[in-house]
């Protein structure tokens, strides 16, 4: 909902944007939830990133490095905000459980990293070199316009989680990551 950017920092302060498909389709549900709030019923918009998982973003993400292919996606200047699913879940239940939280909420691990990182990360994690960088068209291939967030960038802060006490069990990338791909091997 904030659209994309190499340098700035968004939380759930931050003014929104409606300049792509992501942004247009977030407002446009929140837009619809206003319709709830509207009744004086407590209302949550959670705003997810790119969600990690055994399914979605990072199989394709993953890929190449299985083929001992894998680099930096697109300039690795890009921001991602991502989150593991048990994170997403738990503070979904979170949101609904604790009364004070209410309006926007940035559904997103603490600390982000830029794709380089990102990519280095998981080739550590898969003991993969990580080499050869992956042109941005093919996850636009792949996954489309969702692939903005990846392709483009974006830096947001969970900060209502933050100082609402929310404890993230996977607040570090590398954690993450080995949670998903090494101990399961399904990744």
């Amino acid at each position: 909902i904030y659209g994309t950017s190499l340098e700035k920092t968004f939380t759930e302060d931050s003014a929104t944007s409606d300049e792509d498909f992501l942004s247009h389709t977030a407002h446009l549900w929140e837009k619809e939830g206003q319709h709830i709030e509207a009744m004086g019923i407590r209302t949550v918009y959670a705003r997810f990133g790119v969600m990690l998982g055994e399914k979605g973003a990072l199989p394709l993400m993953v890929l190449p490095y299985k083929f001992l292919a894998g680099g930096t996606i697109g300039t690795g200047r890009q921001w991602l905000s991502w989150i593991h699913v048990e994170d997403a879940a738990q503070m979904i239940r979170y949101a609904v459980e604790n009364a004070g939280i209410s309006g926007p909420m940035n559904v997103t691990a603490p600390n982000p990293v830029d794709m380089k990182q990102f990519g280095k990360t998981i080739a550590r994690v898969k003991h993969r070199p990580h080499w050869l960088p992956v042109p941005e068209f093919f996850l636009s291939k792949a996954l489309g316009e969702m692939s903005l967030l990846i392709v483009k960038g974006q830096r947001a802060l969970p900060k209502k989680a933050i100082t609402s006490g929310f404890r993230f069990t996977y607040s570090d990338l590398e954690f993450a990551l080995s949670q998903l791909i090494a101990d399961r091997k399904t990744v």
